[in-house]
């Protein structure tokens, strides 16, 4: 899909949602800040009815989207873990206990394998952490300085004031 009909779908989706709140359209500058707007737009849209047309544009946009980056199915995420692990068994060493599987909980995870599996799946459902206010306090958690009912209620605090 050209970027052109990205961006013009993406403007109409746009307009649509700041119409429904009152908000000004955004001053942005090409698809990628176009983008992070409407995912804002769209996450905390309340549930309500949208227009059908509203609906084919996102679909059109989401279509094209998918078509340009491809489709991962379950079998290649098991097999690139599965590389993953053999990659990190043959840097290890096949004598090193490290290569003996372990008993993998969160609660015996390092904070840096905590924070890649949060990144991961929310990766995995279309999202990204870029707010570094945000960020900081997901690497609290995984650090263990938060609880995750205190993480949740800062960073409800730092989105809604």
């Amino acid at each position: 899909m050209l970027e052109s009909k990205k961006e013009a779908l993406l403007s109409e989706l746009v307009a649509q949602l700041c119409a429904e709140r009152n908000f000004a359209f955004p001053q942005v500058q090409g698809f990628d800040e176009l983008w992070q707007h409407f995912r804002a737009l769209v996450n905390t849209r309340e549930p309500a009815p949208i227009s059908p047309f509203w609906l084919e544009k996102q679909d059109e946009l989401l279509s094209g989207l998918l078509a340009e980056g491809g489709i991962s199915s379950l079998d290649d995420a098991v097999a690139a873990r599965s590389d993953a692990a053999t990659s990190r068994s043959d840097a290890v060493g096949a004598d090193n206990a490290e290569t003996q599987p372990r008993n993998q909980t969160c609660e015996n995870r390092t904070p840096a394998e905590k924070l890649a599996f949060a990144k991961a799946a929310l990766a995995l459902a279309g999202h990204e952490v870029t707010d570094l206010a945000l960020c900081n306090i997901l690497e609290q958690q995984a650090c263990g300085n938060l609880t995750g009912e205190q993480a949740r209620a800062a960073i409800r605090k730092h989105v809604q004031g």
